[in-house]
């Protein structure tokens, strides 16, 4: 992913459930997101779609801000 703002993507696997990850995205800022998502929605949802036999579910946790790195 590139975009303006965008500073890092996670991917973790969580230890008690093998079928299981998290994935964190990175931002400068809410803005920043909302702008690149704006603009890239419709290749946004083209890689999902392409993607979704690796998905069982999909839940967004909800959007948080860093408070200390």
């Amino acid at each position: 992913m590139r975009g303006e703002g965008f500073i890092a993507t996670e991917l973790n696997h969580d230890l008690r459930d093998p079928g299981r990850y998290l994935t964190l995205d990175f931002w400068v800022s809410k803005e920043a997101y909302e702008s690149f998502y704006l603009t890239h929605s419709v290749q946004y949802k083209e890689i999902d779609a392409q993607c979704e036999d690796l998905t069982e579910q999909e839940t967004e946790l909800g959007r948080f801000q860093r408070v200390a790195a």
